[in-house]
């Protein structure tokens, strides 16, 4: 086994450097106005089911799809689009609408153009995709679980921590724009 010089360079994967130039770019998510109080942002990604509380407290998973008209009895096959929405106050939800601006048919009998959830409603999967997206913080108001984002304060300070990193990476990162990508 070869011991490991320190004065060797350490290649970083591609994903690594984009990572380290957003903190240092402190590059934030662009809202677009849905209405005057609702503004969405992020990418949609792909929800198949809903799990949703009754009116009596208990849970039931609704099954999601995108349908073209309300006379649509039969669920499709392509599922419905969950992206993050938020408010004048900064909370933020989900929005799920069918894919292509179609409408949304959550359980057997409801079809809408857009319903407005929270996280806790999600999977687990969809819910991780959806917060990566974004530089929040997971918050629990009247039993709704929603996101609140971290001020850019908070960012400006994970950008000071990680500076040090990226500017004993800066002649490397030079070396790497200019040449092909290298993954060891």
């Amino acid at each position: 086994m070869r011991k490991r010089n320190s004065r060797e360079i350490k290649y970083l994967k591609k994903e690594e450097w984009l990572r380290l130039l957003e903190l240092l770019l402190c590059v934030e998510m662009d809202w677009k106005y849905l209405n005057s109080q609702l503004s969405i942002g992020g990418k949609p990604i792909p929800v198949r089911s809903l799990k949703m509380r009754g009116e009596v407290g208990d849970h039931h998973r609704y099954r999601v799809s995108t349908v073209w008209d309300f006379s649509n009895k039969k669920f499709t096959r392509v599922p419905g689009q969950a992206r993050l929405v938020k408010d004048k106050q900064g909370r933020i939800g989900v929005m799920l609408t069918g894919k292509g601006s179609a409408l949304v048919k959550v359980g057997v009998r409801n079809i809408q153009q857009s319903v407005l959830t929270s996280f806790d409603a999600l999977s687990k999967k969809a819910q991780k995709q959806l917060v990566k997206q974004i530089d929040g913080e997971l918050f629990e108001q009247d039993g709704v679980m929603l996101i609140r984002q971290k001020s850019t304060v908070m960012m400006t300070e994970a950008v000071e921590r990680s500076i040090s990193v990226i500017l004993s990476y800066l002649p490397l990162c030079r070396y790497a724009l200019n040449e092909d990508w290298r993954t060891t």
